[in-house]
């Protein structure tokens, strides 16, 4: 096995990346399916994204990405069911694709809550996921999610799960600051991840927009990084690189 294989392996990549829509969530998923180091790449769609990645990949990148669709038509919550068969040990995915996957993805965990809580509501009563959650389901969401993410983080693999951005308002403070937009009790989930980013767009005059990835925190947004070689504002073709190389530096 080669060293930075082994590095990789025996220190794995944990990274929640949040953003608000069209900030390059997925596409920064997408663009790791360039370096073999972290292929081949399963991707647990939720949001419906994969395909998006089409239009900037190459054919031969592509086919390092392998995915299946969550998606809840009955409204039953079949989509969780499914995802959480595969989170509880995904290895099962290894063996339907008869390969042995390095990175696993989560896209996103927004929409993956929602799918988790449609099966929670079905479950208490078959009620409609249109119906207010009580306080037992919003329990029983939070205890179940942590427990999905918590055997991610030890299953082995590099782990990337996307989260959408939410407006937060300090009570004390009245400061605004941005955050995860899941259930409250979600919001200490960071914790359980060795990387924390969020995805931005930089706008300059005269310049295409161009996507860019905060890894350490400032007043408004959270952010932290384990990789020094990362600047506090990256851009996002050049995460997965360097990551790399310091791997290498280490390996």
């Amino acid at each position: 096995m080669p060293q930075l294989s082994k590095s990789l392996i025996d220190s794995p990549i944990i990274a929640l990346i949040y953003g608000t829509s069209g900030s390059g969530k997925t596409s920064l998923i997408g663009d790791a399916a360039k370096y073999p180091e972290l292929c081949p790449i399963y991707i647990a769609d939720f949001d419906l994204r994969i395909k998006s990645l089409r239009a900037t990949l190459s054919i031969a990148e592509m086919d390092n990405i392998y995915s299946d669709y969550y998606q809840d038509e009955k409204f039953q919550g079949t989509a969780w069911m499914d995802f959480e068969k595969i989170a509880n040990d995904p290895k099962q995915i290894d063996a339907k694709y008869k390969m042995v996957f390095r990175t696993f993805a989560m896209d996103s965990l927004t929409f993956a809550m929602r799918a988790q809580m449609a099966r929670i509501q079905f479950l208490n009563g078959g009620k409609s996921p249109s119906t207010n959650p009580t306080l037992p389901d919003y329990g029983a969401q939070t205890s179940g999610m942590l427990e999905i993410l918590t055997k991610l983080r030890g299953c082995g693999k590099n782990v990337i799960v996307t989260a959408h951005e939410a407006g937060t308002k300090d009570d004390v403070t009245g400061r605004m600051f941005k955050s995860l937009d899941v259930t409250p009790s979600l919001l200490k989930t960071p914790g359980l991840f060795n990387e924390f980013w969020h995805t931005e767009i930089l706008q300059a005059t005269g310049k295409e927009p161009e996507f860019v990835v905060r890894t350490r925190g400032d007043m408004i947004y959270s952010a932290r990084t384990s990789f020094k070689t990362l600047d506090t504002l990256e851009k996002q073709g050049k995460v997965w690189p360097k990551i790399i190389a310091q791997q290498k530096l280490e390996s």
